[in-house]
C-alpha cells in the first residue's frame, strides 16, 4: 500500500513537472511570436518613414526647380516681348529682316543646367515628430540623350532606408498658331514627371 501511495506521489510530480515544462515552452514560444511581430511592426514603421523621406528629397527639389523655371520662364517672355517689339520696328523699314528669337533651351541651359550640381541637398533630421535620427539626401542629374533630368531621393530612418528615382521632363516651347502680327504665339510647358519608381540599396 506504501509503496502504490509512493508510486502515485512520483507519478503527481512528474505530471507537474511535465505541465510546467509544456507551460514554459508555450510562454516562450508566445514571446519569441510577439517579439518578432513586434520587430517586423517596428521595422515596417521605420521603413514606411524612411520612404516618406525619400520621397521629401525628391519634392524638396523639385519645388525648388519650378520656383527657379517660373523665374526664368518669365525673364524668358519679357525678353522675347522686347525683340518682338524691336522686330517689328526694324520691319517698318526692312521687310526681308528674319524674326530669329532667342531659343528658350538655351535659357534652360545657361540659367539652370549648367549648375544644376547645387540642387543637390542633404538634411539631418528635419521632421521633429521623428523619435529616431533620420535624414534624406537628394541627388539630380541630367541626361544628355533623354534631355530629362533625373532626380534621385533617398531617405534613412534609423537602420531603415530607402531610395526613389523620378524622371522629369524639361520644360520646353510650344507653338500654338500665331499672333495678330503673324508672328508665333507660344506657351510653355513646364516640368513633367514622366517616371517615378523605387530602387533597390545594395
Amino acid at each position: 500500500m506504501k509503496q502504490y501511495v509512493s508510486n502515485l506521489r512520483g507519478s503527481s510530480i512528474a505530471f507537474f513537472l511535465i505541465v510546467c515544462t509544456t507551460v514554459a515552452l508555450a510562454l516562450c514560444s508566445t514571446h519569441v511570436v510577439v517579439m518578432n511581430n513586434y520587430r517586423a511592426t517596428q521595422s515596417n514603421a521605420h521603413a514606411i518613414k524612411a520612404q516618406y523621406l525619400a520621397e521629401s528629397a525628391i519634392e524638396v527639389v523639385l519645388a525648388q526647380l519650378m520656383e527657379e523655371t517660373d523665374k526664368l520662364i518669365n525673364s524668358y517672355l519679357n525678353d522675347l516681348k522686347e525683340y518682338k517689339i524691336s522686330y517689328l520696328k526694324t520691319l517698318e523699314g526692312n521687310q526681308s529682316e528674319k524674326y530669329l528669337p532667342q531659343n528658350f533651351e538655351n535659357y534652360l541651359y545657361i540659367y539652370l543646367l549648367t549648375h544644376i550640381d547645387e540642387y543637390n541637398s542633404e538634411k539631418e533630421n528635419p521632421f521633429k515628430d521623428y523619435q529616431h535620427i533620420h535624414s534624406y539626401k537628394a541627388k539630380v542629374s541630367y541626361k544628355v540623350k533623354k534631355g530629362t533630368l533625373s532626380l534621385e531621393g533617398i531617405g534613412t530612418y534609423n537602420n531603415a532606408r530607402k531610395m526613389i528615382e523620378a524622371e522629369v521632363e524639361m520644360p520646353y516651347v510650344k507653338t500654338i498658331g500665331e499672333d495678330s502680327y503673324g508672328l508665333p504665339l507660344i506657351e510653355i510647358h513646364s516640368w513633367n514627371v514622366i517616371a517615378y519608381y523605387n530602387k533597390v540599396m545594395l
